[in-house]
C-alpha cells in the first residue's frame, strides 16, 4: 500500500472519511471501505508503474503517497456518490501523471544515498565503433 487511512485523516480529516463511508450512519469510519479504496489504488498505481520500475518500490515516494490519497477518496467519494469536481480533477491528474511514470517521461525520486542525493548510473562509454577511413597511412599522400 501506498498511503494508509492515517494519512488520509492527516490530509483532509476524519470528517471526510466520516461522510464518504458512513453509509449507515453508525457514527463510525467503514475501515473496510477505506481498505478496499487504498487496495485499488495501490493496485491502480501499480498497473501503471510496474512497466518502468520493479515492484514492491524500495521506498514509497511522497508523490506516490498522494496519488493514492486522491484516488482513494475518488474512489470512496464515487461509492458514496458525492464526487466534488475537485475531487475529479485530482484523480485525473493522478492517473496523466501515473502514465507519464510508467512511460519513462517522468521519473520517481528513489534511491538516495548517504548524503540524502539521488544516486545516478554511470553514463555508458561506448569503446567500439567504425573502423577509422583517415589514418595515417591514407592520409601519406595527400
Amino acid at each position: 500500500m501506498y498511503a494508509i487511512r492515517a494519512d488520509i485523516e492527516t490530509l483532509h480529516g476524519e470528517d471526510l472519511l466520516l461522510v464518504l463511508t458512513d453509509r449507515d450512519n453508525t457514527g463510525a469510519v467503514d475501515d473496510e471501505a477505506v481498505s478496499m479504496a487504498l487496495g485499488r489504488a495501490a493496485a491502480i498505481i501499480d498497473s501503471h508503474i510496474g512497466k518502468a520500475h520493479r515492484l514492491p518500490l524500495p521506498v514509497i515516494p511522497e508523490i506516490l503517497r498522494g496519488f493514492a490519497i486522491d484516488l482513494a477518496i475518488y474512489y470512496l467519494a464515487g461509492r458514496a456518490d458525492v464526487a466534488t469536481d475537485g475531487q475529479q480533477k485530482r484523480h485525473d491528474n493522478a492517473i496523466a501523471h501515473l502514465k507519464l511514470i510508467g512511460g519513462g517521461k517522468a521519473a520517481l525520486p528513489l534511491d538516495k544515498d548517504e548524503d540524502g542525493k539521488e544516486e545516478t548510473s554511470p553514463a555508458v562509454i561506448s569503446t567500439s565503433g567504425p573502423e577509422r577511413i583517415f589514418t595515417r597511412q591514407t592520409m601519406r599522400d595527400l
